[in-house]
């Protein structure tokens, strides 16, 4: 969860707004919050960027979306940024282990609030998931954290040797909300459909590192698409430079969606 803007330099100065400790909870970092505007560039020399494997080119990735980040790449190395392909081998495993620990938590928060007094307020998908969150068994969620903990370890192995990582927001381009409560004839494919769109997210969320997600492009039918920078834990001044650089050489937050073909076209 993070500030949504038009531009990088917005977001930089939002962040910088926003961060830092808060006295009301314990588990906010005391570090100084730097000044994030200040470290904005428009090249990228010097820097080692990594371009994950696992999320950027799997079996299943839309041909658009893969076209569009294989030109933002080229874009980066013009900029002057080393790019080199890198693997994550535990990025999957991130999708269920998220899903299982975060629907936990926040269930076990909501429960008593909103779950039993709003129960029909939320909607279908959310109670879904936070009604089998708090089901959940202790035993379960504890292996579940110990798994994280290999997750985040390797991210951060990962992130020793590059200033950053890069991958796809999203393997595929938005669709129809209708499209997203098709039934799907298998529990096979709803694992595959729920993995395909979190598999470049979720790995990040459960190392705690910071993650920028910037427009690189649109589908023919007019769809954004969108390319992730992550890097190290604390080091938001990375993926705002990284960010505002391609956003600067892009140009693509400066087009703005076409509503009337959008709605006519029913998406």
């Amino acid at each position: 969860i993070g500030p949504l803007t038009r531009t990088v330099e917005d977001n930089a100065l939002f962040l910088q707004a926003i961060a830092g400790h808060d006295p009301l909870d314990a588990l906010t970092s005391t570090r100084a919050v730097p000044d994030y505007p200040e470290h904005l560039k428009s090249d990228l020399k010097g820097l080692r960027l990594g371009v994950v494997r696992e999320m950027t080119w799997p079996e299943g990735i839309n041909p658009e979306v893969r076209a569009a980040l294989a030109a933002a790449i080229e874009t980066l190395k013009s900029l002057g940024a080393r790019i080199e392909d890198v693997s994550l081998r535990r990025a999957r495993y991130s999708v269920p282990l998220q899903m299982l620990t975060s629907d936990s938590d926040i269930a076990s928060m909501m429960l008593t609030k909103y779950m039993r007094t709003r129960y029909a307020d939320l909607d279908v998908g959310t109670r879904t998931r936070l009604a089998t969150g708090a089901l959940v068994p202790a035993a379960v969620y504890h292996r579940a954290m110990r798994a994280r903990a290999l997750v985040r370890r390797e991210v951060l192995d990962l992130m020793r040797d590059y200033d950053a990582l890069i991958s796809p927001t999203n393997l595929n381009p938005p669709g129809p909300i209708d499209a997203t409560m098709e039934k799907v004839e298998s529990s096979e494919d709803m694992a595959r459909k729920v993995l395909l769109r979190r598999i470049s997210t979720y790995p990040f969320s459960m190392a705690n590192t910071p993650a920028l997600s910037v427009p690189c492009g649109y589908t023919q039918s007019g769809l954004p698409m969108a390319m992730q920078i992550a890097a190290k834990p604390f080091d938001e001044s990375m993926v705002f430079r990284v960010g505002h650089a391609y956003e600067r050489a892009a140009n693509w937050h400066r087009r703005h969606p076409d509503l009337d073909s959008t709605l006519a076209a029913g998406l």
